[in-house]
């Protein structure tokens, strides 16, 4: 039954690692569903990994006593090697963050109500958030503010926030993790890809259900033409909300 079972998980860690990944991200469903795309993205990468330190153990208990005594170290393995991927990614993350929010202490001031974010010169628009375990930063620029109406800035500022509420740094922090263990393998480079994308996206859908479509396109048109295919993606999605 082990063994059944071992053949079973190694076939579901195979397809997992690769063609379900390469066939999800081609699809078109997931962008007109990011939120549900973003489960998904996270079941492949769960299920994957739990299959992949769960095969080991299934052959060590099928072959015997001797294969337990391999099996579980190379479990064990594959879990500290993932887990300290984990580890390493957050803390170097962390600390990024906290060197960011000491220089905005630094260098932002508030922004002009209501916005509740802080501003920084620089003339190219910008806006981000900077993640805290209670609430986060909104940052947006002296640039994006001479660009944009007031409209066109709370719908960015309401697109940001979005971000900050369904806590897509945590996501984007495990694919980063995942890209960084199998920095060899396409597929985590394509996962971490997507995610990122499917974030924007399902930042957009929150924010124009608070501003509507027309502001936050108008916006995303004025102040990202570096990325002019993928903005452009963005644009006709709202249109067409």
């Amino acid at each position: 039954m082990s063994l059944i079972a071992a053949i079973v998980l190694a076939a579901v860690a195979v397809v997992l690692a690769v063609p379900a990944p390469l066939l999800f991200s081609r699809a078109g469903w997931p962008l007109r569903h990011p939120v549900l795309s973003l489960v998904v993205w996270q079941l492949i990468a769960v299920v994957g990994g739990l299959a992949t330190v769960s095969v080991p153990l299934l052959l060590g208990e099928a072959i015997g006593r001797v294969g337990l005594l391999v099996g579980i170290p190379v479990a064990v393995a594959v879990a500290a090697y993932l887990g300290i991927h984990l580890l390493r990614t957050i803390v170097r993350r962390e600390a990024r963050r906290r060197r960011h929010l000491a220089l905005l202490d630094l260098l932002s001031t508030p922004a002009p109500a209501p916005l509740e974010a802080r501003l920084i010169e620089q003339d190219e628009p910008l806006a981000y958030c900077v993640p805290r375990p209670r609430g986060a930063v909104i940052v947006i620029s002296t640039g994006l503010l001479e660009r944009l109406d007031e409209r066109e800035v709370a719908a960015v500022v309401a697109h940001e926030r979005a971000h900050a509420r369904q806590r897509h740094d945590v996501l984007l922090l495990a694919f980063e993790a995942w890209r960084a263990a199998l920095p060899g393998f396409p597929v985590a480079r394509i996962a971490s890809d997507q995610v990122a994308r499917l974030v924007e996206l399902a930042a957009d859908d929150r924010a124009r259900r608070k501003v509507g479509s027309p502001d936050l396109a108008r916006a995303i048109a004025r102040i990202a033409p570096a990325h002019a295919h993928r903005e452009h993606e963005r644009i006709m999605r709202l249109a067409a909300a």
